[in-house]
Order: C-alpha cells, then sequence, then structure tokens
C-alpha cells in the first residue's frame, strides 16, 4: 500500500497589504482633501490613473501626503493584480519614507506575487534593519529562503522568528517541516509536538507526527494521530488516505474501505486515493467498483495502476474458476 507522506506546504504570514492612511494629513488642508476625495471617487471606479492625477495635485499642495497616498494606490493596484504598477507606486513610497516597515511589508508581498523571491528577501533584509523584532517578517524571510531551495537560511529565519516570539505555531510548524526535509526526524518531532502544545487544533501537526510514526513502523501511535487529525479537521483527506492504509497493512479491507471512499469523496482527484480504493475493493472481490477506481487512477496519472488492473483481472479469472470448481 502507499503509505502518505507528509506535504511540505510553505506557510506564509497573511500576506496582506496593508493601507497607510492619515488623516491629520488631509485636514491640514482643505483643498488638498478635496483633490484627495476625487481621487478616491476614481480609485473606487478603478480608474487608476485619474485617481493619480488627482493625487498628483493633492501632494503638489502637501508634499507630506505623497507617501500615504502612493500607498493607497499601491495597495488597490495590488488587490486588482496589476503587481508591476503597484510595485511602482510602493517603491516610490518607500524611497519618500524609506523607514516605514509597512511599505517595505507590502513591496516584498508584491514581489513575492510577481515571483521575484530574491527581491521580496532584499525588501525584508531591509525591514529587519530598521525593526529586528518583527517575528512575521523573519517567518516570511524564511518561506523566501525555502522556495530559493536554501533551507539552512530557511531554517536560521524561522528559528529567530521563534527566538521573538516562542509562541508562533505556524513557525515551529515550519521548522519542522524543513528538519524532516533534511532528515532531522527527532528535531521535527520536537517541533511538531511544540506546535500541538501551542494549538491543540493545529490539524497539520498531528497529521505529520502520523505520518513520522507510520515511518517508523509505529502503526498504533500513528493511527492515534491521524484519528485525531480528522477529528479537528474531516477535510482533511489524506489523513483518510493513511488511515485506509493502516488498515489494509493490517489486512482489514472492510475497514480501510471507508476511510478511501471518504478521501475520493473530499478529492475526487486524488490519484492516491482512488488506487488504494481500487486495491480495497479488489481484496474484497467487488471488481467492478475496483476496476473503476483504478482506471480513475490510471487517468489520473497513477504509474502503478496498469498493474493494478492486471492484477484485479487476474484475480477477478481465477475466482471465477474457484467458483466453477466448487459448483
Amino acid at each position: 500500500m502507499c503509505f502518505g507522506r507528509t506535504t511540505a506546504t510553505r506557510i506564509f504570514f497573511p500576506l496582506f497589504f496593508i493601507l497607510l492612511f492619515c488623516p491629520s494629513l488631509l485636514i491640514a488642508a482643505d483643498a488638498a482633501k478635496d483633490y484627495v476625495s476625487k481621487g478616491d471617487d476614481f480609485l473606487k471606479k478603478l480608474e487608476f490613473q485619474s485617481a493619480k492625477s488627482e493625487y498628483e495635485k493633492a501632494w503638489d499642495i502637501n508634499p507630506a501626503l505623497e507617501s500615504v497616498l502612493r500607498v493607497r494606490l499601491g495597495v488597490i493596484m495590488a488587490q486588482n493584480q496589476r503587481w508591476i504598477e503597484a510595485a511602482d507606486e510602493f517603491d516610490e513610497a518607500a524611497k519618500l519614507d524609506p523607514n516605514n516597515i509597512l511599505i517595505k511589508f507590502n513591496l516584498a508581498n508584491v514581489y513575492s506575487a510577481m515571483n521575484l523571491p530574491e527581491k521580496a528577501i532584499e525588501e525584508y533584509e531591509k525591514l529587519l534593519k530598521i525593526d529586528p523584532r518583527q517575528d512575521w517578517a523573519e517567518f516570511n524571510l524564511s518561506t523566501f529562503y525555502w522556495q530559493q531551495g536554501n533551507l539552512e537560511q530557511a531554517i536560521v529565519h524561522c528559528k529567530k522568528a521563534i527566538k521573538i516570539n516562542h509562541k508562533l505555531p505556524t513557525a515551529h510548524f515550519q521548522l519542522g517541516t524543513l528538519y524532516e526535509m533534511i532528515t532531522m526526524d527527532d528535531k521535527a518531532l520536537e517541533c511538531y509536538q511544540t506546535v500541538i502544545n501551542l494549538d491543540p487544533k493545529f490539524a497539520k501537526a498531528y497529521y505529520n507526527i502520523g505520518v513520522m510514526h507510520g515511518k517508523k513502523g509505529e502503526r498504533t501511535e500513528a493511527l492515534k494521530f491521524f484519528e485525531q487529525t480528522i477529528k479537528i479537521d474531516p477535510q482533511f483527506a489524506e489523513a483518510y488516505v493513511n488511515l485506509g492504509s493502516l488498515y489494509m497493512i493490517k489486512k482489514e479491507p472492510e475497514t480501510a474501505l471507508p476511510y478511501f471512499q471518504k478521501a475520493v469523496e473530499l478529492k475526487p482527484d486524488m490519484a492516491k486515493a482512488n488506487l488504494n480504493l481500487a486495491v480495497a475493493y479488489r481484496d474484497i472481490n467487488n471488481f467492478d467498483s475496483a476496476i473503476k477506481y483504478a482506471k480513475k487512477a490510471d487517468q489520473l496519472g497513477y504509474k502503478t495502476a496498469k498493474s493494478l488492473l492486471i492484477s484485479i483481472d487476474r484475480k477477478m479469472k481465477n475466482t471465477k474458476t474457484s467458483q466453477e470448481k466448487n459448483e
């Protein structure tokens, strides 16, 4: 049976865009306020150039408004996935207000959306020079290094995030996943256990601990953690697959069957779930269903599906021959 491994999913702190707005600046100049109001009206209609034109008139009157209004433009452009224009606005805002960490945060996130991790890293490093206490910045920096395949630096910055804020379950989880990738399983297990201590409803941590017990052949422990996973998150399809696999190893296909069925129900295009469901049906001699799901696994590109179809056909013929002899 195919026993599911940990899915190494990179987790970011929420990459949201913070709208920086200082109403006191607008109150200071009525003429500027009128232009800002007109710009806001254009912005609501996504007429960016018209909005920018009005904002430019406002910051000509009150230069202190330029950084705030450029960020406002950048936020709306980013929300509409106009990444290059958003990056330009945030970049200009950063030049005007170089010590504003939220502007750098937004610029880094835009670079991430543009698939430019090197530039995102650069902005986060600038941000941390201004304020080294930002745990979320260290955490996201870890993720960007992971994207580049630099696991050493990913671990370094994940540890820094934890040092700043030890009560950060996502950082402990990511560190555990990184340790697994470099086969430091004992350290990974410690990280996942810390996650559970901090957040008893963190389903992925239970799942990963279950996988690690499964790899060691500790099936009772693995079973316990996968059951806890689906108790917390009933939509966790991979956990159902692994539960079914454990029962198949115990040669209990009838018990395994509903777990595989649930996984396919949740994720119809999960090739592994369809294949395992086919195996379970084969083992209880439900050949029509076995063929159906083996063919689906084959369509989804599972390499062993064709071999499974052959084994189903062979067992079906042998069963038929045996039945004829008994008659």
